[in-house]
């Protein structure tokens, strides 16, 4: 029995659908597992291309932080 709740491509879609509220999203890096939470590195336009990170509890699917990167 698995420990985590959230999978890797729900943890992926979580992420795309939250950026899609207020971005284009270009793309959706494979999510990494890390300490109990999902980071997931997306590509967005708006209107340059910027990456965000958004951190995923991998027990809830709940966000709790994300933050633009430096490309």
């Amino acid at each position: 029995m698995s420990l985590y709740i959230i999978n890797e491509v729900q943890a992926k879609d979580i992420a795309r659908e939250f950026l899609q509220q207020h971005y284009s999203v270009i793309k959706a890096e494979i999510p990494v597992l890390k300490e109990g939470a999902w980071l997931v590195e997306v590509w967005v336009s708006a209107p340059n291309i910027k990456k965000f990170q958004i951190k995923i509890s991998s027990k809830t699917g709940q966000i709790m932080e994300f933050f633009r990167t430096n490309n």
